[in-house]
């Protein structure tokens, strides 16, 4: 019944399943000397804690698994970066023994390797945990006059903080 789960609620989940329908505002007696006796509260209250545990280990895994997966694909990112560097924008050769220079250009330029190189470090420091962007805040007021609000403003990257005269 999860941890909203109640002695009545219990009693009368059990009734229905049993195809009785009662209308009660009290537990009967005997389920309360039960719960005392069998400490119910203590053992709902271990089983809801095992249950969270068990949760945060499968969100935890969860977690590590995505983290391993954004690394390799930051990797394979920055080697694609890596190796468009190596080959050229264009390729040219002639055409024949008195033909043209035929040129013909790569269907990427160095802004896609700038593109997927920052792509390949966002995915890699999210993957390790890191920060992704850096924001420099520049106040102009001694902090020590910035009222609480202000300070909080600033901290959150919201403008509007006002200057201390």
């Amino acid at each position: 019944m999860g941890p909203q789960r109640s002695l009545l609620g219990a009693y009368l989940s059990e009734e229905g399943e049993q195809g009785r329908v009662r209308k009660c505002k009290k537990a009967p007696t005997s389920w309360i000397k039960a719960r005392d006796r069998y400490d119910w509260v203590t053992r709902a209250e271990a089983w809801d804690a095992e249950q969270q545990r068990v949760d945060r280990e499968e969100w935890e895994r969860r977690k590590s698994i995505q983290r391993q997966k954004e690394w390799e694909a930051a990797e394979k990112l920055a080697e694609k970066a890596q190796a468009m560097l190596t080959f050229p924008l264009a390729e040219s050769h002639v055409d024949g023994p008195d033909g043209p220079i035929i040129i013909k250009p790569a269907r990427w330029g160095m802004s896609d390797v700038a593109r997927l190189l920052e792509t390949a470090s966002k995915l890699a420091r999210l993957s390790a945990g890191m920060e992704t962007d850096k924001t420099q805040v520049e106040v102009s007021a001694d902090v020590r006059e910035l009222s609480d609000e202000d300070l909080a403003n600033i901290i959150r990257g919201r403008s509007g903080a006002t200057e201390a005269s």
